[in-house]
């Protein structure tokens, strides 16, 4: 999970220094949603909630890129998404304890990672480079 958490980091870090810095009003919504799921995990003292709330600010975290890779696969890495879903899957193989507390959040990132993956493989064949769309047109 460490890794996990250094991973996207590194990917925002490089992102605001290289990325588009284009802001959509769908963008605005997930980081919304994703602090106030923060904040929630912070009001509620319990490790159920706090595994909801975790998977939940991720997946809202996780729209954005779900979209990028729809929109622009070609810009995303599967190989990267498919990594952290083997690391999620890693981690279920070494759990001692099967409650759902302990399995939710790895479970989630198998599932999360390997759909963005599967996104990112199966629009890599239709979407191609080049120019935007609405320059296409002109």
């Amino acid at each position: 999970m460490v890794f996990a958490t250094l991973e996207t980091l590194s990917v925002v870090i490089l992102g605001l220094k290289h990325g588009d810095k284009h802001v959509e009003r769908f963008d605005i919504v997930c980081q919304i949603a994703a602090f106030a799921g923060i904040v929630l995990w912070l009001i509620f003292n319990s490790p159920a909630i706090a595994v909801i709330a975790a998977v939940s600010i991720d997946l809202i975290g996780a729209l954005p890129t779900f979209k990028h890779a729809w929109h622009k696969p070609y810009e995303e890495t599967a190989i990267t998404f498919a990594l952290s879903a083997a690391g999620g899957l890693c981690t279920l193989l070494i759990v001692h304890s099967w409650q759902i507390t302990a399995i939710a959040y790895p479970i989630y990132l198998v599932l999360v990672n390997f759909a963005q993956t599967s996104v990112i493989l199966a629009r890599s064949k239709y979407v191609k480079p080049g120019l935007p769309p609405e320059l296409r047109e002109l």
